[in-house]
């Protein structure tokens, strides 16, 4: 039989923050071994896309496939689904609602991210869109951090007040409100960017620290970087071979190699394009059906 996962009853098994830390590591284990093509999308016009996400999990015998529109008008807008298949027998495993499992892995992938590759001696993260993605990544980012940290926020309507009463619960961490960009480029040590719409560029090349990390997490805005960086971090080949100046990187890596970076290898200026892969939403899809029938059981 085939099962509905609604948002809620996701919602309903309380998975922490640090489980879709552990999630995340997890399936990037899994890579070597998975079957990962590159997502593919329709887009009828300029603010309509449809695009599928396959991946196939060689371990867990699982084959997902995630399918994420845009709509203008729809409400929400951005909406997503996960087809989940035994990969044995062809059988129709689960039918997701997959919104959650969306925010999360990206948060979680972009935390990793940061975890990873930050400057050694970091001491703030300047952030700029400050919607789902950047509190999912916050969420489970913040918990890990013990020693002081600044979080500079780009002052955008009234999301960073709302940001700053969100997180006031952390002893060791301050905020600022920036209102410029020069400034909030040029101080910063880590720029988190989960904005959804930009044209060009957001910051001139000279604005950037020699060892900076910057996490564009949804690969907006950044383009002049990926020809002076010093590595780029990538989730996968296929899917980042046709950017523009894809060969022009000077170091590639993709991360689930970033283990088997030396410190010298972290130094510099350092670009991380998440552009989001289905392996990470299949094996989230695959612990949540897991978890399900677990209680099911009990």
């Amino acid at each position: 039989m085939v099962r509905f996962i609604s948002e809620q009853d996701i919602s309903n098994l309380k998975i922490s923050n640090e489980e879709c830390l552990a999630w995340v590591q997890e399936a990037l284990v899994e890579k070597e071994f998975a079957y990962l093509p590159a997502k593919e999308s329709i887009k009828p016009s300029k603010d309509v896309f449809f695009t599928s996400m396959p991946c196939l999990l060689k371990k867990e015998q699982v084959y997902g496939l995630k399918m994420v529109s845009r709509i203008p008008g729809r409400i929400p807008a951005l909406d997503s689904d996960l087809l989940l298949y035994n990969a044995e027998t062809g059988e129709l495993k689960a039918f997701i609602e997959a919104d959650w499992i969306t925010s999360m892995r990206t948060g979680a992938v972009a935390a990793y991210s940061i975890l990873e590759l930050a400057p050694e001696s970091y001491s703030n993260i300047s952030c700029i869109g400050l919607g789902n993605t950047f509190r999912a990544t916050l969420d489970i980012l913040l918990p890990l951090i013990t020693k002081p940290l600044t979080i500079r926020l780009r002052k955008y309507k009234d999301q960073a007040e709302k940001a700053i009463e969100r997180y006031k619960q952390f002893d060791n961490i301050r905020f600022e409100i920036i209102d410029n960009d020069e400034a909030f480029f040029r101080e910063a040590d880590v720029v988190l960017s989960c904005v959804t719409c930009c044209d060009g560029n957001m910051a001139k090349d000279e604005w950037f620290k020699e060892n900076v990390l910057v996490v564009p997490v949804h690969t907006l805005g950044f383009q002049n970087c990926d020809l002076f960086f010093d590595r780029v971090v990538i989730d996968d080949y296929e899917h980042t071979k046709k950017f523009k100046y894809f060969n022009e990187f000077k170091n590639l890596t993709e991360l689930n190699d970033v283990k088997n970076l030396t410190e010298n290898d972290k130094v510099g200026r350092i670009l991380v394009y998440n552009v989001g892969i289905a392996l990470h939403d299949v094996y989230f899809a695959s612990k949540i059906v897991e978890r399900i029938e677990q209680n099911k059981n009990m």
